[in-house]
Formats: C-alpha cells, sequence, structure tokens
C-alpha cells in the first residue's frame, strides 16, 4: 500500500528495522465533544499518520487515516465515500469502512484534506496537553 511512497530499492519490512518509519498517534483527541457554532456541528480528527524518514533526513506522511466513528452502519452517497446512516458522524481511529486510509497517489485534494487533518490535530493537541 505504502511501497511508492517509500522510494525504489526498499520495502516497508526493511525501513521498519532500520528505524525510519514513524506514527504518529492522535487518539488523546478522540472522544473529545465537540459544539456547534452559527448552527454548524464542529468536528475534531484523531487520525493515525505514518511517516519515512527518506535519505535526506526528512520526515514525509505515507499513510494517513481519517474515519467517522458513529452508532450506524455506513453506506455510499453519491460517490463521495461513505457517510453514515443517520446520526451525526465523529471522526476517529475506528478500523472499517467509514475509516479510509489517504496516500499521497490519492486524489491531490483527498490528500491535502488527510494533511490538513493531521496538521489541526497536531495543533489541538499541542493546546490540549500544554
Amino acid at each position: 500500500m505504502v511501497a511508492g511512497s517509500l522510494g525504489g530499492g526498499t520495502d516497508l519490512g526493511k525501513e521498519l528495522q532500520e528505524g525510519r518509519i514513524f506514527i504518529v498517534d492522535y487518539k488523546v483527541l478522540e472522544d473529545i465533544p465537540t459544539d456547534t457554532i452559527h448552527g454548524r456541528q464542529q468536528y475534531i480528527a484523531a487520525p493515525l499518520c505514518l511517516l519515512h524518514q527518506g535519505t535526506d533526513g526528512l520526515l514525509r506522511p505515507i499513510a494517513i487515516q481519517v474515519g467517522m466513528s458513529h452508532p450506524k452502519p455506513c453506506h455510499q452517497e453519491g460517490g463521495n465515500g461513505p457517510r453514515p446512516q443517520g446520526g451525526v458522524p465523529q471522526l476517529s481511529q475506528t478500523p472499517g469502512p467509514c475509516s479510509p486510509i489517504f496516500l499521497p497517489s490519492d486524489d491531490e485534494w483527498d490528500w491535502l484534506l488527510a494533511k490538513t487533518w493531521v496538521r489541526n490535530a497536531d495543533f489541538y493537541s499541542h493546546q490540549l496537553l500544554t
């Protein structure tokens, strides 16, 4: 799944053994209650972000999981990805069809949005924990 993001001549197992794979887990943000602003529901993500340290020493995201946790199962709606059947979606790390994994090879805007959720989660966790 992430092989294309690692570069040629290597694989995930080798990169793990060499200590160049990292995970950022924002589970601390899961289940934080949110409010509404001007009648619009607000959300907080608790993503998982897999990072790879390249030969240049820089860390780059290679996979991001941001999903929805809710009491009812998902269904496809209009080709825009899974949506909850009733209820208000809450973003979480719960595995399943409503927790897609985004990759750099995905659509440019999907990947940008996934990275934005991670950036926001980083900001929220900093504010929460400091």
